[in-house]
């Protein structure tokens, strides 16, 4: 149950940053918001959050993969089982290791998502077009950066749990 509350961030900040381009759609949100609204407010932009992920998901789905297969070989990853068997694997035998891998996944999800806020947001803000290029570049590139770190976390901290003497950990970055 520790995700929930990391989820309900994660969805909470990718609603408020969508929230900045549904606004300059729908300019009468700004004029009907008071204290009743709010009150629904803070669910839709959960929802909007929740959708954004989504989105973000299919959007990064073959980049992430294709990251992740030039990860397993380097790390000799392929042979053993992966994604939710290895989650659950380490889960079950370090919860302080399971709570750093879901800190990096909430880091990387709220990366992700404000990738995919941006191309409304400058579309919207009619940003200059380098401006609005360098913009994407960066977040994709700090959310690419930020899946491999987590990825190879996950996998020599399934390795490490694994087999303990046997591990190459010296790759595992040690900040989040």
């Amino acid at each position: 149950m520790r995700s929930l509350p990391g989820l309900l961030v994660e969805y909470l900040i990718n609603g408020v940053v969508a929230f900045l381009w549904i606004i300059e759609l729908y300019p009468s949100i700004k004029t009907r918001l008071d204290l009743d609204a709010a009150l629904l407010f803070i669910p839709a932009l959960y929802v909007v959050g929740m959708a954004i992920d989504l989105v973000a998901f299919a959007v990064g789905y073959v980049p992430k993969h294709m990251l992740r297969r030039r990860l397993d070989k380097k790390y000799d990853a392929a042979a053993r089982p992966g994604g939710t068997h290895r989650k659950v694997f380490i889960m079950s035998r370090s919860s302080e290791l399971a709570e750093e891998l879901e800190k990096r996944s909430s880091r990387d999800r709220i990366a992700r998502g404000t990738f995919v806020n941006l191309f409304p947001l400058l579309y919207l803000y009619d940003v200059h077009p380098l401006f609005a290029i360098a913009s994407l570049a960066f977040t994709l590139g700090a959310w690419l950066w930020f899946e491999a770190q987590s990825y190879t976390f996950e996998v020599q901290a399934a390795a490490v749990l694994e087999y303990p003497n046997a591990a190459n950990t010296d790759t595992v970055d040690g900040g989040a």
